[in-house]
């Protein structure tokens, strides 16, 4: 089995980074062999021999992790609220080749005989290296588990679950598992064979999905309100039973997610499937990517949520409710509007979300200023928005502009097989018009911001708003918006995963690593530009969001950023330092995105931050 699963490897790492150690020649190689693994291959030609002296590497480092692994091939049983899970199903065998690719594709290479008839290639790797994959992988499971951690704390229970099941799956290849421990945010050890399993069952089990009516005339678009532990998520993914098969992937936000039923299906209760595997975003993680290719993936009954019940009330609807900003009920530091001033902007937003839904026919551009009916026209080729409720219409007051938040929206795509709801923010000027819409950020957020008691009012909101702002022109693919907000002379710094691909010996290699670039202002903006182009839509979603300010006005943002588009995506950690002083013309002076702290960039955090710059 284990020969099996290197050769579904080998292929992938004939291509290693360097040559070997030129100076050292193979005499040299056997005086110092107890430091090094050392494989040997003959054939009639250099790749032959290349692939033997692989083959013989990889039995080599099997016996090395052999006698590492206190790990049983039949598995680990690890109890959870009196049952008993099988957390370890795949062999020693599975396990250890895991290793077994890591350490091959760090290996050496030596050219002892280079033909013509007779091939002698040596493969090499320092003992120190193959012990040091072992520890590597123990510090990204710390990682994973202090990111999960952070978002479930946010209630952002997509990014909590993917980090705590993609930290279980590096946990069930470590040598021995029920050693290791980690120190969670409270300050408690715990066993990470038996607490991360736990966690997922636990998060899995708080969950609750409940039916909500429907948004539609025709019955087929339904609400559903998600909630763990009582509160509404921040966000969270699933898929649900229609009555024939399963759905796309669908985004939950702030408490709010939708189902969409058949017109020729009458159903009484649906399934949902929370999802926390993430096959569809592995590409974000190799290593996660190639362990899951050879060992089976871990699965968590609860995750499954059936008989939730469709108190389906045909063509009935709630009372429209109009909700005033007060500070005391809201996560916004806006002033309240009275009700008289109100019902204008009431009808307004009524009038443009008929358009988006098909029942009002009319021409509506007169409500928008110029901008605003441009970003209007935006959203609606922003995956086909569907309203998906509109009775909770909030309206506060910002200076001299109104703001009617959170209005839901739900929106599809048709390359892509997933479902986002976003809350949309309509802004309106002095004049009454709206100039401007935005997607909002999660209540969470906003929350955090706001429980910054040392800051102004103002400042929260003009932070917010900034945010908003920011997240809505990556999503409408407003390049004018983002060419506007950078200085000149920004400080840009860009990571991105790239795969590259390597030829020796007429055989491919793909592997991805990050490359960062330093980049004026002109040579960003005309990379995203041809970025948008060739993206059918993008979607950012924010988490561990920490914030400083220096002087008012001016702000370093560093959070957590999952970007997701129709052709590519990634998660990493982004930093901002932007003036805001004058809140209409914000200016970004410092960009910096990295995929992963990176302790040779700050000894503490491991992200970069004001000390940087």
């Amino acid at each position: 089995m284990i020969l099996t699963a290197l050769r579904i490897c080998l292929t992938a790492v004939l291509i290693i980074a360097g040559t070997g150690l030129r100076a050292q020649d193979w005499e040299e190689l056997q005086r110092n062999r107890s430091g090094y693994i050392i494989g040997q291959g003959y054939g009639s030609s250099a790749r032959e021999a290349d692939q033997n002296a692989l083959e013989d590497l990889a039995s080599q480092i099997r016996v090395k992790v052999s006698s590492e692994m206190t790990l049983k091939s039949s598995g680990v049983q690890t109890s959870h609220r009196n049952r008993s899970r099988e957390t370890v199903s795949d062999s020693l065998e599975s396990i250890i080749s895991t290793y077994s690719q890591v350490t091959l594709s760090n290996c050496k290479k030596l050219i002892v005989n280079n033909g013509p008839k007779k091939y002698h290639i040596v493969r090499y790797i320092s003992a120190r290296d193959v012990e040091k994959v072992f520890k590597d992988r123990e510090a990204k499971i710390s990682y994973m588990l202090n990111v999960a951690e952070k978002a479930e704390k946010e209630l952002k229970i997509d990014a909590a679950l993917k980090n705590y099941y993609w930290a279980q799956i590096l946990i069930n290849t470590l040598p021995s598992p029920s050693s290791v421990s980690y120190y969670d945010c409270d300050g408690n050890m715990q066993m990470v064979s038996v607490w991360v399993p736990g966690k997922i069952s636990s998060i899995l089990d708080g969950l609750d999905f409940k039916f909500d009516g429907f948004s539609s005339e025709d019955n087929t678009l339904g609400k559903l309100r998600v909630t763990y532990g009582g509160m509404p998520v921040s966000s969270a993914d699933y898929t649900y039973m229609d009555g024939i098969s399963w759905s796309v992937m669908t985004s939950a936000k702030d408490g709010l997610g939708v189902i969409e039923l058949r017109k020729d299906v009458d159903i009484k209760t649906i399934s949902v499937t929370v999802e926390y595997q993430y096959y569809n975003e592995l590409h974000q993680d190799p290593e996660v990517e190639s362990i899951l290719s050879i060992m089976d993936p871990v699965n968590f009954p609860e995750a499954y949520k059936t008989g939730i019940s469709l108190e389906i009330k045909r063509n009935s609807s709630k009372k429209n409710e109009v909700r005033q900003g007060k500070k005391s009920e809201e996560t916004y530091s806006f002033a309240a509007i009275d009700e008289p001033g109100t019902e204008r902007y009431v009808n307004t937003v009524r009038t443009i979300l008929g358009s988006i839904s098909g029942k009002n026919k009319d021409d509506i551009r007169g409500l928008f200023t110029t901008e605003g009916y441009d970003t209007y026209r935006r959203l609606l080729l922003y995956g086909n928005a569907r309203v998906i409720d509109d009775s909770h219409l909030k309206f506060m007051r910002f200076n001299d502009e109104i703001y009617c938040r959170s209005v839901p929206m739900d929106f599809a795509f048709q390359t892509n097989d997933r479902h986002f709801v976003e809350n949309v923010v309509f802004v309106f000027d002095s004049t009454g018009k709206v100039s401007g819409i935005t997607f909002a950020l999660e209540d969470k957020t906003v929350q955090d911001i706001n429980s910054m008691e040392m800051w102004k009012d103002e400042h929260k909101m003009i932070l917010i708003q900034f945010l908003e702002s920011y997240k809505t022109a990556f999503a409408l693919k407003n390049i004018d918006y983002l060419e506007s907000i950078f200085s000149e002379d920004a400080l840009i710094i860009t990571g991105r995963v790239v795969r590259k691909t390597v030829i020796e010996n007429q055989i491919t290699l793909q592997k991805q690593y990050v490359e960062y670039n330093r980049q004026s202002k002109a040579e960003y903006m005309g990379n995203l530009r041809r970025s948008f182009d060739s993206k059918e839509y993008i979607n950012l979603k924010f988490s561990n969001t920490s914030i400083g300010s220096w002087r008012d006005g001016l702000f370093g943002i560093s959070l957590k950023q999952d970007y997701y588009s129709s052709n590519y995506g990634d998660c990493g950690y982004l930093y901002l330092y932007v003036d805001l002083r004058d809140y209409r013309k914000p200016i970004i002076h410092v960009r910096t995105w990295q995929p992963e702290p990176n302790l040779d960039v700050d000894s503490l955090t491991g992200l970069y931050g004001p000390g940087n710059f």
